[in-house]
């Protein structure tokens, strides 16, 4: 029923400008509702929306477009707003994901719970000011002796209950809560999530809980919303959308949930992302910290306590029988890790390494031809210019081009969701990453076979094929591109892994599913198991390349064949 609705959202729209001619649409035409004493889990990947479409609710971000009503009151036009001023801002409160960013780290924690009550001009219900801060200090589960402390001498998850503390002072109707788990390890996460519901059945208050979690959002909410590039794609009961989703982007998010039985995860195949693992059934309960005793039998089962070198000559004695270890992100084995993204890297990077060198000799070929012409001095300067581009920047600044203010191809990813099969769709994804890969070192290595080229020309048997009458051409082709070609397979040999670490790098800006974004979430994770293997397998790479490089020069190369023979004669006369 309408006296029922506390929160009435009527497609919500909201663009932040970047430049006169560049916008980012966040929020796209979004409705939603919100009932008396009713929990809404609000989801989505990074990026979505979902921030943005809460800082709206809370007027911090005044909409483009829409209505926003609570209470029966539109929020978004400035003459309601300023006529219920202190009752929209006393009866909704909001909570942050970063705890220490939204508490003043200058003030006591006293003065923190006590500031908008104080601004407000509300008396406490419990008399004081003080008496009213350590009653929901105890409330929220806290010592009231954490009043005389800075935020800064308290955990992230006492830091949260502060926060939480001081939204509940002003008693209110609506709680929006942004992400406020997220920054929290496991354990923390469990006790805050389970305060959030004592709090709610106890006050009786509406709750839109945002979070990335799925677990955690089934556990808690009563309906949950979907968002997908600002759009809300999917929304109803909680049950219904976990039990039978009906958007694709939905499917996806909830297909990413790990399953807590070993043998059901292994058998099924590994998603694209990951969220936070909690089980999908059962009752949620508090976790407590390890206790000392606990902390120091697991570090003495896992061999924490042995130092670094001997922990190393351990993983690498396993190493040498195939057994790399488990990567402590993905809860399985680090070699079928590797083998779900290696296939991308190869993808890009193989395809990419094969352009570079191809365009790159034809350009060099080029550029000798012409010769102090006007095209080969355009050629060397745009070259010497491009050497000089990142490639982080020269990515973003193709992402700024081609896929926010033209349209026209996608900005990050391997594929569209729903669209893994789709051929067409990958090499849309593929094009950005490409361009950048082989831009970054295409002229780099045109200018180095144009100097090679040049260099043989000048040598004196050239002369002498031009004196007797041959043709630029044909010495060019004959003579120089010949000798030239050895040391080019070389240099292509060798420049492998300078390769490979400029396709890591794009992978990364472009969130890429590759080595090259899983070696970046390995290291962010401190997943050392994973870790370590692609830091051998990058050894091995750059081995075998300077190893393929010598071969080349040593059985290609017939000067370098003279050369060995006539070494390998003086030893022989020796």
């Amino acid at each position: 029923m309408e006296h029922e609705i506390l929160l009435d959202v009527r497609h919500l729209t909201h663009i932040f400008p970047l430049s006169r001619k560049t916008a980012v649409k966040a929020v796209d035409d979004v409705s939603f509702q919100i009932r008396r004493g009713e929990i809404f889990g609000l989801v989505g990947e990074s990026g979505s929306g979902k921030s943005t479409a809460a800082r709206c609710v809370m007027n911090i971000y005044q909409p483009y477009a829409g209505q926003i009503y609570y209470k029966g009151i539109d929020t978004c036009d400035r003459g309601q707003f300023r006529k219920n001023k202190k009752m929209l801002q006393t009866t909704r409160q909001m909570i942050f994901q970063d705890s220490g960013s939204s508490l003043n780290q200058k003030m006591k924690v006293r003065d923190i719970i006590e500031e908008p009550m104080r601004v407000q001009k509300i008396r406490p219900l419990r008399g004081s000011y003080e008496e009213e801060a350590r009653f929901q200090m105890k409330y929220v589960g806290l010592d009231p002796e954490y009043l005389k402390k800075y935020p800064g001498e308290l955990s992230g998850g006492q830091r949260q209950r502060v926060a939480i503390a001081r939204a509940l002072t002003m008693e209110p109707e609506l709680l929006v809560a942004d992400e406020p788990i997220a920054s929290l390890d496991a354990s923390i996460q469990a006790q805050i999530v389970n305060l959030f519901r004592h709090l709610q059945k106890e006050h009786g208050f509406s709750f839109l809980f945002i979070a990335h979690d799925l677990d955690m959002v089934e556990f808690l909410c009563d309906r949950v919303g979907v968002m997908y590039h600002g759009k809300l794609v999917e929304t109803g009961p909680a049950r219904a959308v976990f039990e039978n989703p009906l958007h694709p982007y939905t499917k996806a998010l909830i297909a990413a949930i790990p399953i807590p039985d070993p043998r059901r995860e292994r058998a099924r195949a590994v998603p694209d992302f990951s969220n936070t693992e909690f089980p999908r059934t059962g009752t949620l309960r508090e976790v407590e910290k390890m206790t000392p005793e606990e902390r120091a039998w697991a570090e003495e089962k896992l061999g924490l306590k042995d130092p670094i070198s001997v922990q190393y000559i351990r993983w690498a004695g396993n190493a040498l029988h195939g057994d790399f270890g488990i990567s402590y992100k993905y809860k399985m084995d680090v070699t079928r890790v590797i083998e779900g993204r290696i296939g991308n890297t190869l993808v890009l990077g193989g395809i990419g390494f094969l352009l570079i060198f191809t365009l790159a000799l034809l350009l060099g070929i080029l550029c000798a031809w012409k010769e102090d012409t006007w095209l080969d001095r355009i050629i060397c300067k745009v070259g010497t210019i491009t050497g000089c581009i990142p490639e982080f920047w020269l990515s973003l600044l193709l992402i700024l081009v081609f896929s926010m203010q033209l349209k026209w191809l996608p900005s990050s990813g391997a594929y569209s969701v729903g669209k893994q099969a789709d051929f067409s769709d990958r090499v849309c994804h593929l094009i950005l990453p490409m361009m950048v890969v082989v831009l970054s070192h295409l002229w780099y290595y045109a200018y180095m076979i144009r100097n090679k080229i040049l260099d043989e020309v000048r040598e004196e048997y050239v002369l002498l094929a031009r004196a007797k009458g041959l043709k630029r051409k044909t010495v060019l082709f004959r003579h120089c591109l010949r000798n030239t070609i050895p040391s080019y397979l070389g240099i292509m040999a060798i420049s492998v892994p300078h390769v490979l670490g400029g396709t890591y790098i794009v992978e990364t800006v472009f969130s890429y599913p590759g080595i090259g974004t899983l070696a970046y979430e390995s290291a962010r994770y401190k997943d050392y198991n994973l870790l370590m293997l692609l830091c051998l397998m990058s050894g091995i790479v750059v081995i075998l390349c300077n190893m393929a490089a010598q071969i080349i020069n040593e059985r290609i190369d017939p000067r370098m064949r003279e050369k060995e023979a006539a070494e390998t004669s003086e030893v022989m006369m020796l």
